[in-house]
């Protein structure tokens, strides 16, 4: 509707969204965008604001408050935010970049491990290190990336592997709770660590199905929704223990020499979910904390940058498409 230009409309259709998830990500960018574009600079400033306020370690967040307060004839703090964001050296800023679901060969629309390769030697060749997330604050390393990589097939990760071994550096491998439990997936796995290459994280819970959250049989994440069950919908307390109880049992299976990582199923703390609410969400975030020491979300620029939330590192899942150009 936006693209067709019926603001009215597609205003009225992000309102409904938001209405389902106050903290909603696409409906706070898309209505302050609405609000730019009908000339209505404040309204603009409420949704840009509402969106910084739950992301205030996203740059992109500030900086579309600083642009809707500049818009709005509200230059001093735009002004602020912009000089402070550009005094941010190139150094300070890591693009964290996730591989997902690997093969070992070709296939369409699946990222291969030749992709990869080719994407280690294109930034060995630019000087830019691979680290760790407990790098993050290590500025003197120069300019750095993080590469991670949830879920692939043997072979597909050993020849990531060798690749890494050549260009040096480290990357994170998140493993799914049954391939940590798996006795030959489990082997691969310590035999990775030990390289000293590899952060082993989680990519959660075992069962990551959706699951109905009210009456209707709505469907919604186990990690993010409060769940319907034959007493009705979980109280807060209920959900909050239930979470955490899940993300124990995740990080236990982790080493617990190296930073436990942890990439939220389906990329996504809450910020892209429906028919929850901001406490469901903060207890996630919670748990998250009492377990892991960093925990990835998607983002659509995927860098990290200074006053990062540990537990909400953002990240930029790479396309198949994409070559090391």
């Amino acid at each position: 509707l936006f693209a067709q230009g019926d603001l009215k409309g597609a205003s009225v259709h992000y309102q409904g969204l938001l209405a389902r998830n106050p903290l909603f990500l696409p409906a706070l960018v898309n209505l302050k965008d609405i609000a730019s574009v009908s000339g209505e600079p404040d309204q603009a400033v409420r949704y840009a604001q509402a969106a910084a306020e739950q992301r205030p370690w996203d740059a992109t967040a500030r900086r579309r408050l600083a642009i809707a307060r500049a818009e709005a004839a509200r230059f001093r703090p735009a002004l602020v935010e912009l000089r402070e964001q550009a005094e941010v050296g190139a150094e300070q800023v890591v693009p964290l970049l996730v591989y997902n679901d690997v093969t070992s060969c070709d296939y369409p629309g699946r990222t291969t491990a030749a992709q990869i390769v080719a994407h280690l030697r294109r930034l060995a060749a630019e000087d830019i290190r691979l680290i760790g997330p407990d790098q993050l604050e290590a500025h003197t390393l120069g300019a750095r990336a993080i590469l991670l990589v949830p879920i692939a097939v043997p072979l597909a990760l050993r020849r990531v592997d060798e690749a890494l071994a050549r260009s040096g550096g480290r990357a994170v491998y998140a493993a799914s709770g049954l391939e940590i439990a798996g006795r030959t997936a489990g082997k691969q796995l310590a035999e990775l660590a030990a390289t000293g290459r590899w952060v082993i994280g989680s990519t959660g819970p075992v069962d990551t199905r959706r699951v109905p959250i009210d009456a209707r049989g709505t469907l919604g994440g186990q990690l993010t929704h409060r769940l319907h069950t034959y007493t009705g919908v979980e109280e807060p307390v209920q959900a909050a223990a239930r979470v955490d109880a899940a993300l124990a049992r995740a990080a236990a299976r982790l080493p617990q020499d190296a930073p436990r990582v942890l990439v939220y199923p389906a990329s996504d703390y809450g910020q892209y979910s429906l028919d929850t609410d901001a406490q469901t969400i903060a207890q996630l975030r919670d748990a998250a904390a009492r377990h892991f020491a960093f925990a990835v979300a998607g983002d659509d620029t995927g860098f990290v940058t200074p006053g990062f939330d540990p537990l909400r590192l953002p990240a930029r899942v790479v396309p198949p498409a994409w070559d090391e150009d």
